[in-house]
């Protein structure tokens, strides 16, 4: 992508509009990989996801979660990094390998990425615990 828009800079050319719309274009794309942030919040309640500015907030109750637990994945699997919908559900990711795991009791897996794969489970298993006690 960066070489199609790129492209009118080398080439003699006397439409100058091709290469304003270009560099807004490359602008705009750096601007959207430098405000995009997962923010996630695990609690009693369940997991918070901020993915702005795709998505300001989604709640998953823990009472519709069949199952969690965090694993490695590919970017590859749902085509990439970012908000992701495959046939194998949906991602929320920015970087990274690891990511905790969701599948809901309505059968839908969710995959929420984290840079802190350890803690997230040691959350994970705390709250699990407390509610099945």
């Amino acid at each position: 992508m960066v070489i199609l828009t790129a492209y009118p800079f080398f080439v003699d050319t006397t439409e100058n509009e091709a290469s304003y719309v270009s560099v807004v274009l490359i602008l705009a794309v750096i601007g959207l990989f430098v405000w995009m942030r997962l923010k996630t919040q695990i609690d009693e309640q369940g997991i918070l996801i901020r993915f702005m500015p795709f998505i300001r907030q989604k709640l998953i109750a823990w009472q519709d979660v069949q199952e969690a637990y965090v694993r490695k994945y590919s970017a590859l699997e749902y085509g990439g990094w970012g908000y992701r919908v495959s046939f194998g559900g949906v991602a929320y990711t920015t970087k990274g390998k690891y990511g905790l795991q969701l599948v809901l009791k309505n059968g839908k897996k969710i995959l929420v990425g984290t840079q802190k794969p350890e803690e997230v489970m040691l959350v994970i298993n705390e709250i699990l615990n407390d509610r099945n006690a």
